[in-house]
């Protein structure tokens, strides 16, 4: 995995207007390969928890308890290259506010401490 530029990319989208974040999503879901690998939904959920874990591992702002938009916008350029299928997500929590970006599998929060199926969601982009 090219870790570097992967999060270099996502870094920078994730510094631009939310207009161009979901035109960036849908211009990488052009380039989505439908399991090309054949992985069965559990090996698929596997695959994108280990993704967000190596990106935590080897970039701070992956890391970072504020990395979360380029995080999850590193997990899916990944993803989309690999042909694994997931939600891109943003949402946000009212009382107290706080905003949130994350990747699910089949409706499942991928690697998430937050309780985000609390949270009102703002945008979901679906890669399958």
């Amino acid at each position: 995995m090219y870790t570097s530029f992967i999060v270099a990319v996502a870094d920078f989208v994730s510094r631009r207007s939310f207009r161009a974040q979901k035109a960036f999503l849908s211009v990488l879901r052009t380039f989505h390969r439908v399991n090309p690998m054949g992985l069965s939904s559990t090996e698929e959920f596997r695959w994108l928890a280990d993704c967000r874990e190596n990106l935590c591992v080897r970039d701070p702002r992956c890391a970072a308890v504020q990395g979360c938009l380029t995080r999850s916008l590193s997990i899916a350029i990944a993803a989309t290259f690999r042909g694994v299928n997931f939600a891109w997500v943003t949402g946000f929590s009212p009382s107290p506010f706080y905003g949130h970006a994350w990747i699910e599998h089949d409706g499942s929060p991928v690697g998430e401490s937050l309780d985000v199926k609390e949270f009102n969601r703002v945008a979901v982009v679906k890669f399958a």
